[in-house]
């Protein structure tokens, strides 16, 4: 009988800190990196949830990590195993499913807010004259927009050949708590709602 109440006493305690942990605010962070020179282009980006320095770390089909994002506890990998391809036979009500997805949306991008987009490095394609106008276009939006959540740090390349290099991050933050109190609202209402 104590070895249950030691395990109850175990689950509850891991429960009360992922509750707590639920409080605080989470970041989501999409990063990635393009290369684009004449004749390579490299790609790779990351998709972290977490705190500042602790959470899950998805690096697209190479793996997905979790704990501290320097030196993760777990990893596991992201490649697929089967070549194997499942159709998924299509709904008659796919209209009355998108209705009901859309209603799910909007209470919880309520519950996202930005921090911060940014996008550095070198801009440098074929035409000296393509080069000017885009890296003038962003010139114009940098000067548009008066916020600290745009930085746009690009140089431009003038040569007649592609090089360009560039680094960006869009950010977000939540609560999870506030996450899951308005999904569960929405779904309680549309719930009632039907009958």
């Amino acid at each position: 009988m104590t070895v249950f109440v030691g395990i109850l006493q175990l689950l509850g305690l891991i429960a009360s800190a992922v509750f707590l942990f639920c409080l605080f605010p989470w970041r989501i962070s999409f990063n990635g990196h393009i290369v684009l020179k004449e004749s390579h282009f490299s790609s790779n980006g990351k998709v972290t949830l977490g705190t500042s320095r602790f959470g899950f770390m998805i690096k697209p089909s190479k793996y997905i990590s979790f704990g501290p994002f320097g030196n993760p506890w777990l990893r596991f990998s992201a490649q697929k195993k089967s070549k194997f391809e499942t159709k998924i036979p299509k709904k008659e009500n796919s209209k009355m499913g998108k209705k009901s997805l859309l209603k799910f949306i909007r209470p919880a991008l309520k519950t996202f807010r930005w921090e911060v987009f940014s996008l550095t490095g070198n801009l440098g394609l074929k035409s000296p004259a393509d080069t000017g106008i885009v890296f003038g276009g962003i010139q114009a939006v940098r000067g548009w927009i008066r916020t600290n959540r745009i930085q746009l740090d690009i140089q431009p390349v003038f040569t007649h050949k592609t090089d360009t290099d560039l680094t960006g991050s869009l950010q977000f933050s939540l609560v999870p708590v506030r996450l899951a109190w308005n999904l569960t609202k929405t779904y309680l209402h549309f719930r009632f709602q039907k009958g």
